[in-house]
């Protein structure tokens, strides 16, 4: 049973790793130092509200089953560690 559940963790793991997708940091650097020198918010905060934008997009891209697949996995985490 155990190798079961450790083929199923592995398998889901790979799965939701495969549908990730990266934030480019590269365009919330360049929003950073466009507002360093207009004298706007500080550059790193205006960092970080762009990168949360980006993770909050890509959120909201995922589906049902990449979502569903995450839940799993950390349901399955949980029990295995309990």
């Amino acid at each position: 049973m155990k190798k079961l559940i450790l083929i199923m963790l592995t398998s889901i793991v790979l799965l939701g790793c495969t549908s990730t997708s990266s934030i480019d940091s590269g365009n919330c650097i360049k929003v950073a130092n466009r507002a360093e020198n207009n004298g706007a918010k500080s550059g790193d905060d205006l960092y970080k509200e762009c990168l949360d934008k980006q993770y909050q997009k890509n959120e909201s891209k995922k589906g049902f089953w990449e979502k569903s697949a995450e839940g799993l996995a950390f349901f399955v985490m949980d029990i295995i560690t309990s």
